[in-house]
């Protein structure tokens, strides 16, 4: 059954033709890039060995612990002088118990003139 319609569909196949559309040139000979092309292939290249690499690497040196950083004076009675002080506040004048304080409106509205012409 099915090669039966494998033969059909192989009769009714279109037949398909390549065909180029650009021409072909002939291939030339270049004297200069073939010795070239040869001599680069030819090139073998000297092994590197762990005396090449001396000039070209520095040693490792495990770097220094750093200093400890210098306290100047006496901390202790500088801290001790700063918790003792006592703290300034800057006020405007002072409110009276019984009274509120007064808030002034910063955010005040212009009424908007019309202009007649």
């Amino acid at each position: 059954m099915i090669a039966a319609v494998l033969r059909v569909a192989a009769r009714r196949a279109p037949v398909v033709v390549a065909r180029r559309a650009m021409s072909v040139s002939a291939v030339r000979c270049n004297l200069i890039q073939d010795l070239y092309v040869k001599e680069i292939k030819g090139y073998k290249a000297p092994p590197l060995t762990v005396a090449d690499a001396q000039g070209s690497v520095k040693p490792w040196v495990s770097p220094s612990a750093p200093a400890p950083p210098a306290v100047e004076g006496d901390v202790a009675a500088d801290l001790a002088a700063y918790e003792s002080s006592t703290v300034e506040v800057e006020s405007h004048a002072p409110v009276a118990e019984g009274a509120e304080p007064v808030v002034e409106d910063w955010f005040v509205i212009e009424p908007a003139h019309d202009l007649h012409h």
